[in-house]
């Protein structure tokens, strides 16, 4: 079942008995999930738990699924084992119980999934059923019904403003009202997620009173209409907890194992703790501390650095178990000394780790790569060489490593450029040049020589889908159909990005009605399709009463066979799709397009109003959750925190290519010389948060660069043989002034790489003397 025996410190986690609490920190590479299933299967097979009573809850949908399917795989193999021995034995009352197990059963998913699970399943009978909201969805709701009623209001405005501010980009204020609805709704999930007391945040300015009656009125209308948004529905099942309402309507709970722990928020750790204490249920935590990535989100690392005291606090008498999981099964030994050396650079930053923590271990033996570098000149020559590195170790005869006789190639057991990954702090593919035109960046000039190459690129999060000409096709014509002659458009109040890109968007479909796209038949062309809407007047029949907004979807994409084939495009599809389906729940005519007048044009602006408007206006964007499906035939293009839990072969990791100069524009992505607006936010709700104590135990700018530092630690430890970081030239010499984390800068502004620090004269070196990287 396994490629290997478990170590000893995993083989204590397995065993390790249901009472007292285990606390897991497992290092990168380190097996944890194999730990976890192997102990939620032990709970099963060896404690005889009910399947059904074991939960493991994860961070990502994608995590669930996967240990899902380990679950099941590893399980059913287990089963047949002990079924094969007790038949041997003659045991035949054991074999039947085993025959009996269903290890699907064993639950496996994100809290927020449980929490909606656990709501549904306990309401009163007789009562509606509750109506979740996505993220999206949940935004849009908030920005119609609750803000822009109340932004505009008497002195609202210039209220709420300068107090946002201090939570965007460099404490800028808002320069619309979509931005400041996006920054309330951060503060709104803080206050929620963080068990702020409300009353007193409320008391505390006039800005606060205006949030925290935002938030009022948000609770109040979703109350009204039976939804919930994600950290509302969790308010509600703490407080059932808290209230002994809740627990003894569900599957009793026998065991709870909580992945990706450092990731946990208050609100969580209160709903595990409540779980505990009221089940008495066997609790173990796994996590490290030094991957956690999620504090714009509300993650409280210091949950889990805190652990053992806070438990036993919560849950009188409780005691609990600490185990190093330290021992690196991903990575070769090269690679794991330059993320230890990374993790123990700067002392700052040590106090922050777990204390006592070990460095990891290797158990790969080396393979010869050292850890390499490319940097040049200007992000032109980086792109391009880099591709060509590429196209050499995945199409050609591979690339030697200078200074050694090791030749990077593609494995000949179907080895392909997915075996690699960029990953950079963000992977958007243009920015604004601050003239009203954009700069490429470093992943669309990948894009453009790899295809030229014959190769691919999977980046579906680079650009906006408002700016996707496929994506501006399929609006347009959708335009087109509701509303041919800009009718009902003129007639409507739409926000100035809503106004510039509706124009865009029907330019985009008229030209591509004009080439005439397969397929063109008399009775099936587009255009045929098109006009029709326009006259309603169908091919074959009368036109229907009503046609639902997927129907139309559905057939305009039969020209657009991207959508169908691309995995880009596949995965913007289904964000509009994932829109239209929400739309049922919050739209008033359920997006239905209706034939009936006056339901006819109320029905068509709404599908302007709540579809088109919101991806004009950025609402809707990509989500992690649908990039379930990595194709293997395109170099995968990344963030740092997509990356999270993954691991490839060859790790490429973008750390400075727009780094030219020390610009204090770009200082929070390399080394910050302010708080961040997430660390700003924490700091001014303190006063109000149980958890506001230990937050604020590190100093602002401390807790930025620990952020920064995690984020690097992550992104150097995924890779598996080869692991090449990149940028400009700039970064390394040894003159720079180009502070950067990512290259062994202490926060206190010295270089761990440079030696000595002597006068510049002909003897300087040209780069820094400790640099760990090989050059190409």
């Amino acid at each position: 079942m396994l490629s290997r025996k478990l170590n000893d410190p995993q083989l204590e986690c397995v065993k390790h008995p249901q009472s007292p609490a285990l606390m897991i920190v497992a290092g990168p590479g380190s097996g944890k999930t194999t730990v976890l299933v192997l102990r939620a299967l032990r709970h099963v097979l060896v404690d005889r738990m009910p399947p059904d009573s074991v939960v493991i809850t994860t961070f990502t949908r994608k995590a669930a699924a996967e240990l899902s399917s380990r679950l099941i795989s590893w399980g059913l193999k287990l089963v047949d084992h002990f079924r094969a021995e007790a038949v041997v034995s003659g045991d035949d009352a054991r074999d039947n119980w085993l025959a009996s197990l269903d290890i699907n059963a064993i639950q496996a998913g994100t809290l927020d999934s449980f929490c909606q699970q656990w709501l549904g399943s306990t309401r009163q009978v007789g009562s509606p059923a509750p109506v979740m909201l996505e993220e999206f969805a949940a935004h849009f709701v908030y920005r119609r019904k609750v803000f822009s009623p109340a932004y505009y209001r008497a002195g609202q405005q210039a209220t709420l403003d300068p107090y946002l501010a201090q939570f965007s980009f460099e404490q800028q204020v808002p320069r619309n009202q979509g931005q400041a609805c996006d920054l309330s709704i951060t503060v709104n999930n803080r206050l929620i997620q963080d068990l702020v007391d409300v009353r007193t945040y409320g008391t505390s300015g006039n800005a606060e009173q205006a949030q925290a009656t935002l938030l009022a009125d948000y609770r109040q209308y979703l109350q009204g209409q039976q939804m919930f948004d994600f950290s509302l529905c969790s308010e509600r099942i703490l407080e059932g907890f808290k209230a002994g309402t809740l627990y003894p309507g569900l599957t009793p709970i026998h065991a709870l194992l909580v992945d990706e722990y450092q990731d946990t928020n208050p609100m969580q750790e209160a709903i595990y703790f409540e779980i505990v204490r009221q089940s008495g249920c066997a609790f173990a935590v796994v996590g490290d501390d030094d991957q956690a990535l999620y504090r714009f989100r509300g993650a409280t690392v210091e949950l889990f650095t805190n652990f053992q005291q806070r438990y036993s606090s919560v849950i009188v008498g409780a005691t609990s178990r600490l185990v190093y999981l330290v021992t690196n099964h991903r990575s070769t030994p090269e690679i794991i000394q330059l993320f230890n050396d990374f993790s123990q650079h700067d002392p700052l930053f040590m106090a922050a780790r777990v204390a006592g923590k070990p460095a990891i271990a290797p158990f790969n033996p080396s393979r010869g790569v050292p850890v390499l570098g490319m940097f040049r000149d200007s992000m032109a020559d980086l792109s391009a060489d880099l591709s060509q590195f590429l196209v050499d170790v995945f199409q050609g005869a591979g690339r030697t490593i200078p200074g050694t006789s090791v030749t990077l190639r593609a494995s000949t057991e179907g080895g392909a450029i997915g075996d690699a990954v960029l990953l950079a702090s963000s992977v958007r593919e243009y920015k604004d040049d601050n003239k009203g035109g954009l700069v490429e960046r470093l992943p669309v000039q990948m894009r453009q020589h790899l295809q030229s190459a014959g190769l691919g690129v999977f980046n579906p999060r680079g650009q906006d889908l408002r700016d996707i000409l496929s994506v501006q096709r399929l609006l347009g014509l959708i335009l087109l159909c509701i509303d041919p002659s800009d009718a009902i458009e003129i007639g409507m109040p739409l926000t100035r990005d809503t106004q510039r890109y509706i124009p865009q968007w029907r330019l985009a479909a008229q030209t591509f009605l004009t080439s005439n796209p397969a397929p063109h038949t008399h009775t099936a062309s587009l255009s045929t399709y098109v006009n029709g809407w326009r006259t309603r007047i169908a091919t074959s029949g009368t036109w229907p009463d009503d046609i639902p907004l997927l129907d139309l979807l559905y057939k305009l994409i039969v020209w657009m066979p991207e959508f169908q084939r691309d995995p880009e495009h596949q995965v913007y599809l289904e964000a509009i799709m994932r829109c239209v389906v929400q739309g049922a729940h919050y739209s008033s005519y359920g997006f239905a397009i209706l034939e009936r007048a006056p339901h006819d044009s109320r029905s068509r602006s709404v599908v302007i109003t709540d579809l088109l408007a919101p991806i004009a206006e950025k609402v809707i964007e990509i989500d992690e959750d649908l990039l379930f499906a990595i194709p293997r035939n395109r170099l995968n293009i990344m963030t740092i925190h997509q990356s999270k839990g993954l691991e490839y072969p060859l790790v490429i990791i973008d750390i400075g290519s727009e780094f030219k100069t020390n610009h204090a524009k770009q200082a929070f992505r390399r080394f910050p010389r302010d708080p961040s607006s997430t660390v700003l936010m924490e700091s001014a709700l303190a006063p109000h948060t149980p958890v506001g104590a230990i937050r604020i135990a590190r100093s602002n700018i401390d807790r930025t660069f620990d952020d920064l530092m995690r984020l690097y630690y992550v992104a150097y430890s995924r890779a598996q043989v080869a692991l090449l970081l990149v940028g400009l030239t700039k970064s390394i010499e040894y003159k720079t002034t180009v502070q950067n984390i990512a290259t062994f800068w202490r926060r206190d502004g010295s270089w761990s790489w440079r030696n000595n620090n002597p006068p510049l004269t002909r003897a300087t070196p040209t780069r820094p003397e400790r640099m760990p990287l090989t050059l190409l």
